[in-house]
């Protein structure tokens, strides 16, 4: 039952790999894409956590996904910057956003 349940979790794993190469594209496009590939995200870390190296092909398997995770996860982070920024703009624009009258 142990072998079948880490196998399991390294098929679950190389899954969400797929997902996470979409980030890692820029497939990801506005904020519903971005939450749900923020969750993957995190669910992908803490699987990779749980996952025996040695059942996912070496530690350097385990090494290159670690490695890809930070990837999405610097990507995400920066595709929320520049909607934040976008939204600070369009804010911005709007006529008098920026002022208050005064009494």
């Amino acid at each position: 039952m142990g072998t079948q349940n880490e196998l399991d979790k390294v098929h679950d794993l190389y899954i969400m790999q797929i997902e996470l190469w979409k980030v890692l594209d820029g497939h990801v496009r506005g904020e519903k894409q971005l939450t749900e590939a923020r969750k993957r995200l995190r669910q992908f870390t803490k699987l990779l956590k749980e996952v025996d190296w040695r059942y996912m092909g070496g530690e350097d398997v385990y090494q290159t996904l670690e490695e890809m995770g930070l990837q999405a996860d610097r990507k995400l982070r920066a595709k929320a910057e520049q909607q934040t920024r976008k939204t600070v703009k369009a804010v911005a624009k709007k006529p008098g956003a920026l002022s208050k009258k005064r009494k």
